[in-house]
């Protein structure tokens, strides 16, 4: 008998799939259906979780006749839900390292759950364990056995519970301060002493989140010695439409006539007299730059600070190596001219330089040493005459008073011809010149003076240096080795 228009009785009826229940759906009762009635029935998976697979589900129409049994077409449940984390994912983890520690034991704990049953499997890119100090992004992924995946993504970072006390150095002190990840140092000296020479002995002192001092230790201050003079590096450049060995020679031996027959010292005043030593000729390519009068490249910080002699020898200002002790008494770079760099011009498409590489120097003596007159005021006069003698040498060639005679050359001066440098005290081999006190620091034991690189060095490995300004290191005996980053400034050093 037919249902009633517009009635339908829904019958809920169960079949069993593989591994997982499915439950049927169909659109008219299962009863009193007339023979031949189409029927439409669907599926669904009766775990939470679960679904019919893709290819599987498709509508369901069976046509019935005298209730003959429902045959569906055979479908897999299959998971499609992912695994849970019970404990809430992290953004951020912090832990701390001792105080001189550079790791700390790093844990977390990630609780999981899956609809299947079964424990999920977790990974991370990450185990806890030991973490050296530092920043780390961790990402654990769990998985079921249908291959469903949760991620969880943090951060990780390790820091230094703080920065350990640095030593006091020797004949000086610390000044120190916060900044945003760690402190500061700054290495300073009693008055008559001097950090040790090298770049590898810088005053300043860095501790950040690592809670490590870069460098480590710091060095006992030293007492420097007193120079044997001073020196003032200069340069005359020529350019020039060619340059080989042969032009180098008769270049070198055309300067060395000029300075011997034009007196270009003659303003020296120095009792011992000044001099013109370590001639040297090389060539480089010719570098075409237009720049205008009183220019500063930032090559220099502007003034000569030369000794004005207009009132019988007193300081107009104070020599720059007074003013280089105010910032530590680093290296100076190379200046140009009081009043900058001067305009090149037009260089007339030249192919070369030629570089003579000169300087100006003069010596102490021993009675000069023993006069009374201090040694700040010996190098300070000693400055100003070298410095004068610069300047007159640098009128004397842009004013075109004095030349070069080299044979077969086609060569001209230019506006930035000359050049010179900063005095600088006069130190033998093993030795470092001092800017702060224009005086002579030794190497240290454990480093030896490479004159190549005008630096103090650390012994490499398999040496050693137990003695201060050495311009080699001795050799570990029988073929021994020295730790790396230690200071290998004993034979006990050697292992």
């Amino acid at each position: 008998m037919a249902l009633p228009f517009g009635f339908r009785i829904i019958w809920i009826g169960l079949i069993f799939l593989p591994n997982i229940r499915s439950e049927q759906l169909c659109n008219d009762a299962m009863s009193n259906v007339p023979d031949g009635m189409i029927v439409s029935c669907s599926l669904r998976c009766a775990k939470y979780g679960y679904e019919i697979e893709s290819r599987d589900y498709v509508p369901h129409r069976v046509q019935y006749f005298h209730l003959t049994q429902i045959n569906f077409t055979e479908a897999r449940c299959v998971d499609k839900q992912r695994p849970r984390f019970l404990t809430r994912c992290p953004h951020s983890l912090v832990f701390l390292a001792e105080i001189g520690s550079r790791s700390a034991d790093v844990t977390w704990e990630l609780k999981t759950i899956d609809n299947s049953g079964s424990t999920p499997q977790v990974n991370c890119t990450h185990d806890p364990g030991e973490f050296d100090v530092g920043e780390y992004d961790i990402t654990c992924k769990a998985s079921d056995e249908a291959g469903n995946m949760a991620k969880c993504e943090f951060h990780v970072s390790v820091r230094s519970a703080g920065c350990p006390n640095l030593n006091t150095p020797g004949n000086g002190s610390l000044r120190c301060d916060e900044w945003q990840y760690g402190k500061l140092c700054f290495q300073e000296c009693d008055q008559t002493y001097d950090i040790p020479p090298g770049s590898m002995f810088p005053n300043l002192f860095v501790c950040g989140t690592a809670g490590i001092w870069t460098p480590g230790n710091v060095p006992d201050c030293i007492m420097p010695i007193e120079a044997k003079g001073l020196v003032l590096e200069a340069e005359l450049r020529l350019y020039a439409a060619d340059c080989d060995d042969v032009i180098k020679t008769k270049s070198k031996e055309a300067f060395d006539k000029l300075i011997k027959s034009v007196d270009v010292l003659a303003v020296c005043e120095w009792p011992e007299g000044c001099a013109i030593e370590n001639v040297s000729v090389d060539c480089a390519p010719a570098v075409h730059i237009e720049t205008t009068m009183g220019t500063d490249m930032g090559l220099h910080d502007g003034g000569m600070n030369v000794i004005d002699t207009s009132d019988g020898g007193a300081a107009q200002d104070e020599p720059y190596w007074y003013q280089r002790a105010q910032d530590g008494g680093s290296q100076p770079r190379v200046r140009r001219d009081e009043a900058g760099l001067n305009s090149l011009g037009n260089h007339h498409d030249w192919g070369y330089t030629l570089n003579i590489s000169f300087s100006f120097s003069l010596n102490f003596t021993a009675e000069s040493l023993q006069s009374g007159t201090g040694y700040d005021w010996l190098t300070y006069l000693g400055s100003k005459e070298l410095y004068d003698s610069a300047v007159f040498m640098q009128t004397q060639i842009e004013s075109r008073m004095i030349s070069l005679e080299i044979p077969d050359l086609d060569w001209e001066f230019q506006d930035d011809s000359f050049h010179y440098e900063f005095v600088s005290p006069y130190c033998s081999a093993g030795f470092m010149p001092s800017w702060k006190t224009m005086k002579c620091s030794a190497c240290v034991a454990g480093t030896y003076h490479n004159q190549t690189l005008e630096d103090c060095i650390a012994c490499p490995l398999g040496s050693y240096q137990d003695e201060a300004g050495q311009e080699s290191c001795k050799p570990c005996p029988n073929s021994g080795t020295t730790e790396e980053g230690k200071m290998a400034d004993s034979l006990q050093s050697c292992i």
